[in-house]
């Protein structure tokens, strides 16, 4: 993540077994995320798709996890993407951002 900007913390895994051996409920909380995009295409699909096509640009109706607008970026096109609510478009950017450094290193 990018200095200065909070990642919320993730619901991970099954259930922790406390030290008796008893399966420990965890419970939903607002800063919890859990997995939204399953079975989403890999950047290099999009990249591929965005150099055989070559569009000046992309609107995306389902950014997902962002792997379209990183190919996007990384072809140098224009890309636009609608996302379910503002805290995806937070999300997003921050992974974007995360994403585009570790690309660049």
């Amino acid at each position: 993540p990018v200095t200065g900007e909070a990642v919320p913390a993730p619901l991970a895994g099954p259930p922790a077994d406390d030290s008796a051996g008893q399966k420990v409920k965890r419970t939903r909380e607002d800063a919890n995320m859990e997995p939204l995009f399953y079975h989403e295409m890999p950047v290099m699909f999009w990249r591929e798709m965005v150099h055989m096509i070559t569009p000046a640009g992309v609107l995306s109706l389902t950014p997902g996890s962002g792997s379209d607008a990183l190919a996007c970026i990384l072809e140098g096109r224009l890309y636009t993407g609608v996302t379910f609510s503002e805290k995806h478009s937070a999300c997003l950017l921050v992974h974007l951002r995360h994403l585009i450094l570790q690309e660049y290193r």
